[in-house]
């Protein structure tokens, strides 16, 4: 008897322990990771946009101007964000970037629309060959992926830059920067 009511005493114990427990943490609403490579929040120290980026890649703020940053991964492969002000300079909307990439010398997709998000882009590809300095010999083409996404005022340029014969494989990180970029303000 005494057997039987301390199994039942166990039993009930457990359950009663089990349901203490500290709860399963809550799944993170963006993607932990893209391609392998895990992400974390990122807020840009001016505080004018979040997004998530990859957290184990070097990470550059322009000190001068610190709306541009950069995120440097495997070798050759850099995903940077950068704020145009529709106020200054000659790139004032997506279209005029556009028309300065084509002048370049890449050679440049078309600029198409799409939704992210449930927000209006601006999307375009380019690809240049990277030289040996002061050389015409060809070290290997680089393909830029680029995102302009409006803000209020002016637009954020996302380029995703990476050898042409392997971008696919960072291609998802690039994304998840552009899916996630959230400007304040």
């Amino acid at each position: 008897m005494r057997r039987a009511a301390l199994a039942v005493l166990l039993v009930l114990g457990a359950g009663a322990c089990r349901r203490f427990l500290p709860p399963k943490a809550p799944k993170a609403a963006a993607a932990a990771s893209a391609a392998g490579f895990a992400l974390t929040d990122f807020d840009q120290k001016l505080g004018e946009y979040t997004c998530r980026a990859p957290a184990a890649w070097r990470v550059l703020e322009d000190p001068v101007d610190a709306q541009d940053v950069m995120f440097f991964g495997p070798p050759r492969v850099s995903i940077s964000i950068g704020r145009y002000d529709g106020r200054t300079g000659p790139v004032k909307t997506p279209q005029d970037y556009y028309k300065a990439a084509k002048r370049s010398g890449a050679k440049v997709g078309p600029l198409s629309r799409d939704v992210v998000g449930g927000r209006a882009i601006y999307r375009l590809s380019e690809v240049e060959p990277v030289r040996y300095p002061n050389s015409p010999k060809v070290l290997y083409l680089r393909r830029a992926d680029v995102a302009l996404i409006p803000a209020k005022t002016g637009f954020y340029a996302v380029e995703h830059r990476a050898p042409e014969d392997g971008y696919r494989a960072t291609l998802p990180v690039f994304e998840a920067v552009v899916d996630s970029l959230k400007p304040r303000g």
